[in-house]
């Protein structure tokens, strides 16, 4: 059974007449009967009543068939648009994830702009561990990858492309000593209580965290048991001590705490976005597209 073959049966059922069909798809009256009666023939049943004038009536099995058919040729009008749009970058799924530790203020914007230019895309979300992000993105279930570095990228043939890095902060209660002060050097908040939270811990953020608090002979004072960051956050705004965090990791209301930038070398967290050479996923090329346009408010450098 051809699609061809129930496209000109269901154009002569809505018609009831094949001359009337035979116009409208653009066929001579003998083409499109000999259609008919090949169908007839494959299904093994009679469609069509034939009556004078060319006229025609459904069959009980006709009626079957045509309810059938105009549903079967919807959902192949609907394969091929999602292949067209697939092909252009359009439709298809795009796979994100991101590891627990990285942050950003673009990505939430850039995927909104992707979203509203191709809405036929079906985008999938996720975060995790850099190991199992790793292992997806070499078995092909993930397309990108944005993370902090350092990452392990044991991927044959992996694109890395440097975004801009985030800048470490101090954040403290708005009454505290060092509260209207807009950059200080770690030194100057030595006598501070620094709180550490366990779910940073082995992440690249706690590394380069611990770097910077060392270079600065500064110790955390105590690991606050926080369900969240923002849970932490509250509890400086409380008076129990102080965080350091990177700037987009923080809500955007701030009341009742200060913000305040560090002046130490390498006070900052880098980051990447990576993604398989051997990607051939359409709308993977239309993602970095995107990407490019906001280079200025994403990329840091080429890729390498």
């Amino acid at each position: 059974m051809q699609l061809r073959q129930l496209k000109y049966f269901v154009v002569t059922a809505e018609e009831l007449h094949f001359g009337k069909a035979a116009d409208r798809l653009r066929l001579t009256q003998p083409a499109l009967s000999l259609a008919i009666k090949q169908l007839e023939e494959k299904v093994g049943a009679t469609l069509l009543e034939r009556a004078k004038r060319r006229k025609v009536t459904l069959t009980t099995a006709g009626k079957i068939l045509y309810k059938a058919a105009r549903h079967m040729l919807f959902e192949a009008d609907r394969v091929v648009e999602n292949i067209y749009q697939a092909g252009q970058g359009a439709g298809g799924s795009l796979s994100i994830a991101h590891t627990d530790d990285y942050t950003s203020s673009f990505l939430p914007d850039i995927l909104h702009q992707y979203n509203e230019q191709h809405p036929h895309c079906m985008l999938q979300f996720s975060r995790g561990l850099p190991f199992h992000l790793i292992e997806r993105l070499n078995n092909r279930e993930l397309d990108f990858i944005f993370a902090t570095k350092p990452l392990n990228m044991n991927v044959i043939n992996c694109n890395m492309r440097a975004i801009i890095p985030t800048p470490f902060v101090l954040v403290v209660p708005e009454n505290h000593d060092l509260a209207k002060r807009g950059k200080i050097k770690l030194q100057d908040a030595a006598d501070a209580h620094f709180l550490e939270t366990p779910f940073m811990r082995r992440s690249p953020f706690e590394i380069k965290l611990s770097e910077i608090l060392a270079n600065a002979d500064i110790a955390f004072s105590s690991s606050m048991d926080a369900a969240s960051p923002y849970v932490l956050l509250e509890m400086v705004r409380m008076g129990y001590g102080v965080v350091i965090s990177t700037r987009e990791a923080l809500p955007k209301s701030t009341e009742g705490l200060a913000i305040i930038k560090l002046d130490e070398p390498d006070a900052y967290m880098e980051r990447g976005l990576y993604w398989r050479k051997d990607n051939s996923n359409p709308a993977l090329q239309s993602f970095l597209e995107l990407l490019e346009e906001n280079k200025a408010n994403v990329f840091e450098s080429a890729i390498i």
